[in-house]
């Protein structure tokens, strides 16, 4: 499991699915497992879900959906993901502007 996808651990039914073999993270959701519980909802830092009361006999509702697929930020210096587009986004608009007090490679002691 891509550890952003933190909702996936937290549905006691398996309603919520992530998709090992995707190169991103990808959120699938088999409808006729889920008991409403809301866990899922409260979990996820992306607000990527929302809980709609319904009660769907079609055949699909037994099959995996992709209900949401994000995009990976990777580190600009090594390169290593750092998490979805949008989380490193909430981020920075959530911090003030942050400068380094110290040029880097400069010892402060």
């Amino acid at each position: 499991m891509h550890p952003l996808l933190a909702c996936v651990g937290a549905c006691p039914e398996g309603a919520i699915l992530d998709h090992p073999q995707s190169e991103v993270p990808q959120l699938r959701f088999i409808e006729n497992k889920c008991v409403q519980c809301g866990l899922c909802a409260v979990t996820c830092p992306e607000d990527a879900i929302a809980l709609v009361p319904r009660l769907s006999l079609a055949p699909e509702a037994k099959q995996p959906q992709v209900v949401n697929e994000a995009v990976i930020f990777n580190c600009t210096r090594c390169g290593k993901p750092l998490g979805t587009e949008k989380m490193i986004g909430n981020m920075l608009t959530r911090l003030p502007d942050i400068r380094c007090s110290r040029s880097p490679g400069r010892s402060t002691g």
